[in-house]
């Protein structure tokens, strides 16, 4: 369940799934996840103000390429030496919410 979308001003939707290794509760949860949206401008990543202080991962071929907390602002900036198609991860609780971003 990840969006793919191409930089530059974008809205980028980040679909969720639980972040439970105890896969005998999956069946508890009967409704899908709803996707949060995001505002990508090149490197920046602008996310609701209820997502401030949540970690945000960078992820490469299933590598962890840069970690880091969104702002007061609402804010990641992505490290200019960091580019192509990457994966977001956010974490909020037992939910992680993923997308592909072309930087």
């Amino acid at each position: 369940p990840i969006a793919y979308v191409s930089a530059n001003l974008q809205k980028v939707a980040m679909r969720g799934h639980y972040n439970d290794p105890n896969e005998e509760l999956e069946h508890i949860r009967r409704f899908p996840i709803r996707p949060i949206y995001v505002d990508q401008d090149d490197h920046t990543i602008t996310f609701s103000s209820n997502f401030v202080g949540k970690t945000v991962e960078v992820v490469i071929n299933d590598t962890l390429i840069y970690t880091t907390i969104i702002g007061e602002d609402g804010k990641i900036v992505i490290p200019d030496n960091i580019s192509g198609e990457v994966e977001l991860h956010l974490y909020r609780g037992d939910l992680v919410y993923s997308a592909i971003v072309e930087l």
